[in-house]
């Protein structure tokens, strides 16, 4: 949602490596039980992204990766297609079988009995 409003052209891409980051514990969580590890992992993930991208340079140009509406571009064009696909088989699939139940005569409620 972010990716479609102007205010999410102007969201820094510290803040998108923030929420990666905060991904990548909330994925590895299950796998680290003792709490103060994993938020020395998710905080040092944190600090090195800022080290990273404030010694390369990223405040005038970010990597794509970390920008919002580029990342809106792709969960539209690769997530969103898959979904709707998967939709459109399901309701062909729904019509085929309703077809043939009319057709062998199982279904009688199209008939008008």
């Amino acid at each position: 949602m972010l990716g479609r409003v102007p205010v999410g052209e102007l969201i820094p891409w510290w803040v998108v490596a923030a929420m990666i980051m905060f991904g990548v514990g909330a994925i590895a969580a299950p796998w680290i039980k003792d709490r103060k590890i994993l938020f020395s992992v998710v905080s040092g993930g944190i600090v090195l992204f800022f080290i990273a991208g404030y010694s390369l340079g990223w405040n005038q140009s970010p990597p794509q990766v970390l920008l919002i509406p580029v990342i809106q571009d792709w969960i539209f064009d690769y997530p969103t297609t898959a979904g709707s696909r998967a939709l459109m088989i399901g309701i062909a699939l729904g019509i085929v079988a309703t077809s043939f139940r009319i057709i062998v005569g199982i279904e009688r409620s199209f008939l008008g009995e």
